[in-house]
């Protein structure tokens, strides 16, 4: 077997590992919810009673910057929701839109931001305004880019009851435009990185679930002010505080579009803190996500070194070639329908996604690390010692 060969095989059972991290946000049955005994199930747990869950007053906090073309979207499916007693917070962070029009027109309480102090991030700043506004018991944190179905809400509060903790999801990713389906390798990584919150990996930043009274007991967005991956530290916040921390796909419940505005928003969005996102990766993780990459880019070119004449043209060389590209396609196939609404050419073509993460990685080490600042939303955020240092 060649070398090429060996680190297919290797980075491919390696993708299957890293694809089983990560579940679809469970579908409870809102009327009956399980309540656990606390008891560890090795010692012969199981469930206490099956209860109707009471409903509780529940915040939405919407931190929102010049999102006029988004939050509209979110607010409607807000007023669509099921559940009932439920307090709707946008933190208008110095918008320079109809951000904060929009929303007091969708019956949303608007709450502008002060100043932002030294040594905070915006959005950090914004979450916590919002947390200190809100009077309900749950606290839920949603990026102004996403849609919830009419009975998310429900879902995400009787996963926070039965799962108890922070409760985060990664919304399923709509595409309308070609150039979206780019972002598949982008997606897939930030997923397996994150995982299920079992390994003190953090929690994904679109939608964050919590009690109010664990929330303010681990220092909420005023422990992470100063981090640009806030959603990160904050969820190694509750699990160094032994407060469990559970991650989930939104697959058919909560979904966005990430950046609708072209390849250009695209590359700017995804290269701010990806560099930072990987240093801040479990070790273990990274290194079984370079593998995978390692046998995609090695499956690639067990196919093309053959045919550019590069090596002997062999046809049981060239088979295992096209065989190690088809089981990676074939993977990638399955893995990204969970995430996204990628096309099956997605996946047959993946060097060319797979090309663009490169190029966005790269660029992202040097905004990161050399240029020592990221841009967003008019924002320039500068990147400090203990940030970077993490590599």
């Amino acid at each position: 077997m060649s070398l090429s060969m060996m680190w297919a095989v290797i980075g491919w059972l390696c993708g299957w590992l890293l694809q089983n991290r990560v579940s679809r946000l469970p579908e409870w049955d809102v009327h009956e919810v399980y309540e656990w005994n606390g008891v560890n199930g090795a010692n012969g747990a199981g469930m206490k009673n099956i209860v109707a869950p009471a409903p509780i007053p529940l915040s939405v906090i919407i931190p929102a910057r010049n999102e006029a073309a988004n939050i509209g979207k979110l607010l409607n499916s807000l007023l669509q929701q099921k559940l009932s007693n439920v307090e709707i917070i946008v933190v208008d962070d110095g918008s320079e839109d109809a951000t904060a029009s929009l929303a007091a027109s969708n019956g949303a309480c608007v709450v502008p931001t002060e100043e932002l102090p030294d040594g905070w991030i915006g959005k950090s700043w914004a979450c916590w305004t919002g947390a200190k506004t809100a009077q309900g018991e749950l606290l839920v944190f949603l990026d102004a880019d996403v849609e919830l179905a009419d009975d998310a809400l429900q879902l995400l509060a009787a996963s926070q009851r039965v799962n108890g903790g922070l409760v985060s999801v990664q919304p399923y990713h709509r595409m309308e435009r070609a150039y979206e389906q780019l972002s598949a390798f982008l997606n897939l990584i930030v997923v397996a990185s994150v995982g299920d919150g079992d390994s003190r990996s953090g929690a994904f930043r679109p939608c964050l679930v919590c009690r109010r009274d664990d929330y303010f007991r681990i220092g909420g967005h005023e422990a992470v002010r100063g981090k640009v991956l806030e959603h990160f530290e904050l969820g190694r916040a509750f699990s160094s505080e032994q407060i469990p921390v559970s991650n989930f796909i939104g697959y058919g419940k909560i979904i966005f579009r990430m950046y609708p505005d072209g390849l250009g928003s695209m590359f700017r969005g995804w290269s701010k803190r990806f560099a930072a996102g990987a240093a801040s990766t479990a070790p273990f993780v990274a290194f079984a996500v370079s593998l995978w990459l390692a046998g995609a880019i090695s499956a690639v070119s067990l196919v093309l070194s053959p045919l550019a004449g590069q090596m002997q043209v062999d046809d049981w060389l060239l088979g295992m070639g096209v065989a190690s590209y088809a089981a990676y396609s074939l993977q990638l196939v399955l893995w990204l329908r969970k995430t996204g609404s990628f096309k099956w050419w997605t996946a047959l073509l993946y060097p060319l996604p797979l090309g663009l993460f490169m190029l966005f990685f790269a660029y992202s080490l040097f905004t990161t690390f050399i240029r020592r600042k990221v841009t967003w939303k008019g924002r320039v955020v500068s990147m400090g010692r203990r940030e970077r240092g993490k590599l």
